[in-house]
């Protein structure tokens, strides 16, 4: 049985210049088009999806850290790109810098390996998108 353990909402009105809020009207960040001097709390969505994603994964790390029995403090660098295709159609591209200090590289693959497998981002991309993964002990 699955268990739902948070759920949220954000809402948008503008698109790529726009505002994301909550529903009762909390402002959460103002939009700007990629490119765009992001300044003044302007960000885009891709700078968005590369926090999410860095932050989800750290976490997954971190349960795979306490699995192994590894103390260290882990760094993810996600890249996220925005290429449009020969349609005009768009699509993403990943990569994750994973900075495992002070551990093997043997046990720091390891880690990232299984962090890639439980992690909801990763798992909700997998063989959709390409995700390009390096790690670095």
């Amino acid at each position: 049985m699955t268990k739902k353990i948070y759920s949220t909402t954000v809402l948008n009105r503008g698109g790529r210049e726009g505002s994301a809020t909550l529903p009762d009207g909390t402002h959460l960040y103002d939009i700007a088009l990629p490119g765009t001097k992001l300044e003044n709390g302007l960000t885009d969505p891709e700078r968005l999806f590369a926090a999410a994603y860095s932050a989800c994964f750290n976490q997954a790390l971190t349960v795979a850290k306490e699995k192994m029995g590894i103390e260290t403090t882990t760094i993810v660098e996600t890249t996220v790109d925005l290429y449009e295709l020969n349609d005009n159609t768009f699509m993403l591209g990943v990569k994750l810098t994973v900075t495992v200090p002070n551990v093997s590289k043997a046990n720091a693959e390891h880690m990232v390996n299984y962090a890639d497998r439980i992690c909801p981002y990763s798992r909700a991309l997998r063989n959709n998108i390409k995700v390009e993964i390096s790690v670095e002990s």
